[in-house]
């Protein structure tokens, strides 16, 4: 079985691939390889980079390279960057950010005053000799220092040469025994900024490391001109061309000169510069440096066109994309509908297209990117039961052989019922197609399942189911209900299964360890529907595994939190390293709402308690 936007067999119709960069605002908790690899698989590209790498604390600018554009990557790996960071003063850790384990006991640094601060920030402006952190990416002797330090080894960096250009103080934040230090920083490549942190608290004796990092620019590209990246779509990959402008000169030059650069020529141009990127109207056609032997020549470095002429480039397209897959299966039926969840009235829906197919048939759920609603009435929008790739994997649960996704835009929108048959339907010729019989289709909802029948003209039948009842009707908006009021055996019993939230593992208060309960963090986003704030028993879900687990939901008020996070404790698992990784919190049951704690000790004899009661219900 197979995805259409999680496999590389996928096809985009109007979209073709596509060779330039792309600007991401990687997230928090996410690695900077598995933002390339959602990328490769949103845009159907095969090769895809990155210039340079963002530890998965980090978020902000990420600059991808696709297809050929990566050739172009380590030249703006090398451009000067732009951070801010939050850096902790009053205590060391092994990693020298807030991933690794405090280094003895906290040292009180409310008592540096502001001039000392700024004297020991100033000896790490300009040019310096920096040590990297034992964790970096650095190798020695043909191994990543990160892997040494993780398998016990000894590991020694030895100095190297960066330029710091700025490192200014935009706020500070006494928090005894810390003071947090917001900061911006200005600098070359191959610098490290917890190694700033790291070395600012040890010449101010209090030790010192990072807790929070933002990159906002490298070179001339900027975050404010990056986007999400599940956002990611081919209109939003640069050219190569404009990728060009942001490492080097432009210079121009007539066709017979192109035809010398297609064969790897030197050229007559004499370059005042490093770096040319060299074009022929608007085509980019290489990089190009002074010829050492000859200063009116100059030689090639990077050649992006063939000695046929053509540009090893693609243009992208702005028309809404479906993405589709195609199959010689004799017997195709369509399920369509947003699938939000895919409860048991959804499965009802692909129950019947398999029906229709046969076994030797083929069913394809055809669902909608994102939610209709949140184009159409943004403010109106529903809270979303799972992501994209969870409907996907859950379709293909239910019997799905392969799934077709919509990106639903206000130009799809705007189709007629005619043209949604032509553009959506039409590429993926089925026999049949089924839908629920609040299904509509068309600008302003203009047809049913039954009209699509009539505008089919026999091409393909068209099957209505009715709403799944069961007290009630089987919808999204019953489970929202549910799931709101903590009801996880209604929510369980529509869906067909207990809830699950999926995301990112992220970086927590690290109380939970402490306090001997080592909880794997899930932020929850706006846009996602999540159970009522409380304490729950469940499932811990990774890489296959499932372990038994008490779920904590809310903002910590014992600790005057402020963000909203789903904190999961696997039973008597304290080995469990999850940071950065994907994982799923199945929930069973409510054991309480959440409380307020005036004592550590209160908390910790109830969280006992909410241990033994999931051991029991589990």
């Amino acid at each position: 079985m197979t995805s259409t936007m999680d496999s590389n067999a996928t096809s985009i119709v109007d979209a073709p691939l596509v060779d330039g960069l792309v600007l991401i605002d990687k997230p928090q908790g996410m690695t900077s390889q598995r933002a390339v690899s959602r990328v490769k698989k949103l845009l159907g590209v095969s090769k895809a980079g990155h210039a340079g790498t963002l530890d998965p604390m980090a978020t902000g600018l990420l600059v991808v390279g696709i297809g050929k554009a990566t050739r172009l990557l380590g030249y703006l790996t090398d451009k000067d960057k732009q951070y801010i960071a939050t850096i902790r003063l009053g205590q060391a850790t092994t990693t020298d950010d807030a991933e690794g384990e405090l280094i003895g006991t906290p040292v009180d640094a409310t008592g540096l005053t502001n001039t000392a601060i700024a004297m020991a920030i100033s000896r790490y402006v300009g040019h310096i000799e920096q040590v990297p952190s034992t964790v970096s990416a650095i190798k020695v002797n043909g191994k990543r220092a990160y892997t040494m330090a993780r398998a016990g080894e000894e590991v020694v960096l030895k100095a190297r040469p960066v330029t710091v250009a700025a490192f200014t103080v935009q706020k500070r934040t006494d928090c005894a025994p810390w003071v947090d230090l917001d900061v911006t920083v200005d600098c070359t490549s191959g610098t490290y900024i917890r190694a700033l942190a790291r070395d600012l608290g040890r010449d101010l004796g209090v030790g010192g490391h990072l807790i929070a990092l933002r990159r906002m620019r490298v070179g001339d590209l900027s975050v404010n001109d990056a986007i999400g990246v599940e956002q990611v779509r081919p209109r939003h990959v640069s050219s190569m061309g404009q990728v060009a402008s942001h490492i080097a000169p432009r210079v121009d030059v007539d066709e017979r000169t192109m035809h010398q650069i297609a064969v790897g020529r030197s050229i007559p141009v004499a370059l005042d510069v490093d770096l040319a990127a060299v074009f022929c109207g608007s085509r980019l056609l290489a990089l190009y440096k002074p010829d050492p032997q000859d200063p009116s020549h100059a030689c090639p470095v990077a050649v992006f066109i063939d000695a046929a002429g053509h540009i090893h480039q693609a243009t992208t397209q702005t028309a809404p994309r479906v993405a589709v897959e195609t199959t010689t299966a004799a017997k195709k039926v369509v399920a369509i509908g947003t699938f939000d969840g895919v409860h048991r009235g959804h499965r009802a829906i692909l129950d019947q297209a398999r029906a229709i197919a046969g076994p030797e048939g083929t069913v394809v759920a055809l669902t909608f990117w994102p939610h209709p609603m949140a184009v159409l009435q943004r403010k109106k929008a529903p809270a979303l039961l799972c992501g994209i790739s969870d409907r996907v994997a859950l379709l293909h649960d239910s019997g799905a052989d392969e799934v077709s996704i919509v990106e639903f835009t206000p130009e799809v929108a705007s189709w007629t019922p005619e043209q949604f048959i032509e553009r959506v339907l039409g590429p993926l010729q089925p026999t049949s197609v089924v839908v629920g019989k609040n299904f509509r289709f068309g600008a302003g909802a203009a047809a049913d399942g039954t009209r699509m029948r009539e505008l089919a003209g026999g091409a393909f039948d068209v099957t209505v189911l009715p709403l799944v009842v069961d007290e009630g009707a089987v919808s999204s908006s019953r489970v929202r209900e549910a799931l709101t009021m903590g009801d996880m055996a209604t929510a369980t019993h529509i869906l067909g299964r207990p809830f699950r939230f999926s995301g990112i593992v992220v970086l927590g208060d690290q109380r939970g360890r402490t306090l001997g309960f080592p909880t794997a963090n899930l932020t929850v986003p706006p846009a996602f529907a999540c159970v009522a704030d409380g304490v729950y028993a469940g499932y811990l879900n990774h890489g296959g595994e499932r372990w038994p687990a008490a779920i904590s939901v809310g903002t910590n008020p014992t600790f005057e939190g402020l963000q909203r996070r789903v904190e999961a404790y696997a039973l008597d698992r304290s080995d469990l390293k999850l940071y950065g990784e994907r994982v799923g919190v199945d929930f069973v049951a409510r054991l309480r709402g959440q409380m307020r704690f005036y004592a550590v000790s209160d908390l910790v004899n109830q969280m006992k308690v909410d241990v033994a009661t999931t051991r029991e219900m589990l």
